[in-house]
């Protein structure tokens, strides 16, 4: 007999674990999407990266979601920088940005797509990746995403995609980004 089915029936539930009897800090459930395709924006707001998102259910208000988010990006200059965020339900995750500092751009990740001395990066890709913890205190739906914004509005970012993106067989990868949530029983 298992392990797992010998805890089962010491609790006397039979052969699965209820998740009411699952232990703090017992991963429940987990969700991901991974982005195959492209996307790019101009705006020098936060915009949800369209396919970059994943909805949970929580089980119990008192449960935690550790977001984790992998995301490659490039842009269309020279010098410019890009802020990602983590969003809940389209917004901003307030709980997981930067404190504010005067004009300064405010985000979870910030990556700059450009050398700073003018030379050409438009066939490069770069990466970021990032873990928060949430507490949703919800039993409805949540959806999770990813947010990005151009520094200056002017020009564009991308991700999963160089800027020139050059159909060749030796340049120009196309990659994956991901987002995956766990719910932590509290």
């Amino acid at each position: 007999m298992s392990n797992a089915r010998n805890l089962a029936n010491l609790l006397g539930t039979g052969s699965v674990v209820p998740t009411s009897k699952m232990p703090t800090g017992a991963v429940l459930q987990v969700k991901n999407t991974v982005k195959t395709d492209t996307f790019s924006t101009s705006s020098q707001t936060p915009v949800v990266v369209t396919g970059l998102t994943v909805d949970i259910t929580p089980i119990s208000t008192s449960s935690k979601i550790l977001i984790c988010a992998d995301v490659h990006y490039s842009g269309d200059a020279q010098v410019d920088s890009v802020t990602l965020s983590l969003g809940k339900g389209g917004s901003v995750l307030t709980g997981f940005i930067a404190d504010a500092a005067n004009n300064r751009p405010r985000g979870a990740m910030h990556g700059f797509s450009g050398d700073g001395a003018g030379t050409s990066t438009n066939n490069e890709l770069y990466h970021s990746s990032v873990q928060c913890l949430d507490s949703p205190s919800t039993t409805s739906s949540t959806t999770y995403s990813v947010m990005m914004r151009t520094a200056n509005g002017t020009t564009t970012q991308y991700i999963n995609r160089t800027m020139i993106d050059r159909d060749t067989t030796g340049y120009d990868s196309r990659v994956v980004s991901t987002i995956t949530v766990m719910e932590i029983a509290g």
